[in-house]
């Protein structure tokens, strides 16, 4: 037994009538599915800070020559800082929803992180408070670079100091070790959030087709 089928119509008025009804069911899944997308990458994006070397320096309480030790963390008072800063970045992600056309253009935007860091740089946790002024080690850690932070003083690791791993002595200067320091452009935010194409593409497909 077989069956014909005979298409009626030109082959662009076939291909609009398709492309029609795929977009409609792809913006109908998009809708229910976007703010979902949203949430996984704001998940996904914490993790991703968790996992960058500064992060496990600044948490390495009292340990000679760490970020801790070196920028003056309290102990204890580390971990703290770096979930609010972590949340408030993934917090910071937006997924738009741009309804799909005829010609199937359209889709999910994922807007990551604003460039001048005004969503974390005002945070208490950004600032650590010392015995005659207020420390603010995340803007040094995301845009000073190898710029000097201190002169006239440098860091001597030891068991002294509010981290317990150090304190400054007098020397020539202090700056954010080189293998951690970080600008605008490039610092462990951005690279935390640089190549994710691949995370961000299956959650697309699970907005898609979930």
């Amino acid at each position: 037994m077989s069956i014909s089928l005979k298409l009626l119509g030109s082959k662009n008025s076939i291909q609009k009538t398709l492309f029609t009804a795929m977009a409609k069911d792809l913006n109908l899944k998009l809708k229910k599915n976007y703010k979902k997308a949203e949430d996984k990458v704001r998940s996904l994006v914490q993790g991703w800070i968790f996992e960058q070397p500064e992060i496990s320096s600044i948490l390495d309480d009292g340990v000679l020559n760490s970020l801790n030790a070196q920028l003056g963390f309290m102990n204890g008072t580390a971990s703290q800082a770096i979930e609010v800063i972590s949340l408030a970045v993934a917090k910071s992600v937006a997924v738009e929803f741009e309804q799909i056309n005829d010609k199937l253009q359209g889709g999910v935007i994922f807007y990551l992180q604003p460039d001048n860091f005004s969503n974390i740089l005002g945070l208490p946790e950004a600032v650590i408070q010392s015995t005659s002024t207020q420390l603010p080690w995340l803007n040094w850690m995301l845009t000073q670079g190898s710029n000097t932070i201190v002169s006239g003083y440098t860091y001597k690791p030891d068991n002294s100091g509010r981290s317990g791993g150090g304190t400054m002595v007098s020397g020539n200067l202090w700056r954010i070790p080189p293998t951690f320091a970080g600008t605008v452009e490039n610092n462990f935010i951005t690279r935390a959030l640089q190549g994710r194409e691949k995370e961000l593409s299956s959650i697309m497909e699970e907005a898609f087709y979930g």
